[in-house]
């Protein structure tokens, strides 16, 4: 049994319960805001029954973002500050979402994260704001506007370039 009381006037336990009250209610200096796993091919019952003891978990934090890697006996945690960040793209095809980062950071490096295709512009969106010192919420669109074409005036049906100025960046859809 731990006893654990009262030391040169600071009472122990009020810290810890301190502590724990401020990671389960986000009031903490590292708040969470948000967090994603890479996508696979499997049904997610069938990914919970044989796969679900290997998995690899980003979360995004007011700190930086921090890569969660869970092998079958081992586990390996990577934090990259957002100030290492130089670049996030993100694309889209049928059936998966692509998150392209460029770090330079050693270990972390480029890479490109296979998401479910609902989270890729979301979570890009979010990590690429971080990166370059704006909050995490949701851009402000300032303006949308494709490339004049004779096409685009016959037709809206074929796929265009279309421009998205924001608060924060323009994106090329």
């Amino acid at each position: 049994k731990l006893n654990v009381g009262k030391s040169q006037g600071v009472d122990l336990m009020n810290i810890i319960n301190e502590q724990i009250r401020a990671q389960k209610t986000g009031d903490g200096t590292d708040d969470v805001f948000g967090a994603f796993k890479l996508a696979h091919w499997c049904p997610d019952w069938i990914y919970s029954l044989c796969c679900s003891c290997m998995s690899t978990r980003y979360i995004l934090k007011e700190s930086g973002l921090e890569e969660r890697v869970q092998g079958i006996c081992s586990g390996k945690t990577n934090h990259l500050q957002w100030s290492r960040i130089r670049d996030v793209d993100f694309e889209e095809s049928c059936c998966f979402g692509w998150i392209d980062m460029d770090t330079d950071d050693n270990e972390f490096g480029k890479r490109t994260l296979r998401v479910r295709k609902s989270l890729a512009e979301k979570y890009a969106t979010m990590m690429y704001r971080r990166a370059n010192g704006m909050s995490s919420d949701e851009p402000t669109t300032l303006m949308k506007f494709r490339e004049p074409s004779l096409r685009n005036l016959l037709c809206c049906c074929f796929g265009s370039t279309i421009f998205v100025l924001t608060d924060g960046a323009l994106q090329v859809r």
